[in-house]
């Protein structure tokens, strides 16, 4: 780690914010000089004058000679007021706000170090520009953490993340487990966090298993469905219907359930068909998409990107490509009739509830009427 006497942590990313900020400051202090060497300020403050108090009490701390005449960190954490929206009258800080910039800027005596850290600070704030001046010269630290826009790559910064939270706890996960708990949880880093703590905790030492994160780990409401949706295209009744209760009580809707499952039928359909037409060749050693030619993956392209295959990831394809075989065409045009009919119930009869027709639906669904 180099050493600078400026390290400004800022994003809209607060769990990555707050714990590179204080895995820093623990690299930067022993914990055995925290007593004397180590000053911290809570930077969340909703009036000026505690702002003001602050931002006084920081710098003077950062500018005032340690206790045995050694090296100080000065730490500002979760800081509110250099842009962030909950201070009414930002005009009254301009004054104390500058006085920051020019501390930070000249007055951090050698040896000292001053961590500011905060996901409310804005990027354009004239602190964060000193930063970004003083870091262009080598003479400060500035790290960003930043939502990634594009879904995809939030999804795999977030399977990074969990592979990363396990490796901390001892535990190395396959990508394949990284990426069921993302799907499960979602990409918010500090549900994640707590999950995978929940999860490695649960597996005891060992390599926790698909079982595993269907027990312990908790589906945020956002989050798609996946062990409802698996169990479903797997043909485990009994389960589908143990993973539609927990969802249900979790607080995700009945229709939202009934829309996954519909899009999930979907996507069979046209891997089935296509291994059936001969299409792709079902090689689950790569994605399904790959095996397709130059006509057959323009006639894809053309399908909804909600429920078309080729726009999932290679582990989502692989997966399709298993569970597809264990229907033929009319087993899922039938389930798909079974859920079009729930559908029409959910939203004509009141006889029963949107969760009992759903559960019906499900028995139907894995129940076709066999041939004549």
């Amino acid at each position: 780690m180099s050493d600078f006497q400026l390290y400004l942590i800022h994003g809209d990313i607060e769990y990555r914010v707050e714990s590179y900020a204080r895995e820093l400051v623990e690299k930067l202090v022993p914990a055995a000089d925290w007593d004397f060497g180590l000053e911290t300020f809570d930077g969340r403050v909703t009036t000026i004058e505690d702002a003001k108090t602050v931002i006084r009490q920081a710098t003077e701390a950062v500018k005032t000679t340690s206790f045995l005449g050694g090296g100080k960190t000065v730490w500002i954490r979760n800081v509110s007021f250099l842009g962030g929206p909950k201070l009414e009258d930002l005009e009254g800080l301009k004054d104390m706000v500058a006085y920051l910039r020019q501390v930070v800027s000249e007055e951090i005596p050698q040896g000292h170090h001053f961590v500011i850290s905060g996901s409310e600070i804005s990027g354009n704030n004239i602190v964060v520009l000193a930063a970004k001046k003083l870091a262009s010269a080598g003479r400060a630290e500035l790290t960003v953490f930043k939502t990634a826009t594009n879904k995809r790559v939030a999804e795999q910064e977030a399977v990074t993340f969990v592979a990363e939270q396990a490796a901390k706890a001892g535990c190395k996960l396959p990508m394949q487990i990284c990426r069921l708990v993302v799907q499960r949880v979602g990409t918010d880093l500090l549900l994640l966090a707590g999950e995978v703590d929940k999860l490695v905790t649960y597996a005891g030492g060992k390599t926790p298993t698909e079982a595993d994160i269907a027990t312990v780990v908790t589906p945020a409401r956002e989050a798609v469905p996946w062990d409802l949706l698996d169990a479903f295209s797997e043909k485990r009744l009994a389960a589908a219907i143990v993973a539609m209760h927990r969802l249900i009580e979790c607080g995700v809707s009945v229709f939202q359930l009934m829309a996954q499952l519909h899009l999930r039928i979907n996507e069979l359909l046209v891997v089935r068909d296509s291994l059936d037409r001969q299409m792709a060749n079902g090689s689950q050693a790569f994605a399904w998409s790959q095996s397709l030619d130059a006509e057959e993956s323009e006639i894809v392209k053309a399908l909804d990107r909600r429920w078309n295959p080729a726009v999932k990831h290679q582990f989502v394809q692989q997966n399709l490509i298993r569970q597809s075989r264990l229907f033929r065409r009319i087993e899922l045009r039938w389930a798909r009739q079974c859920f079009n009919r729930a559908q029409e119930r959910m939203v004509s009869s009141g006889a029963l509830s949107p969760e009992a027709i759903l559960e019906l639906a499900l028995i139907d669904a894995l129940s076709p009427p066999k041939p004549a």
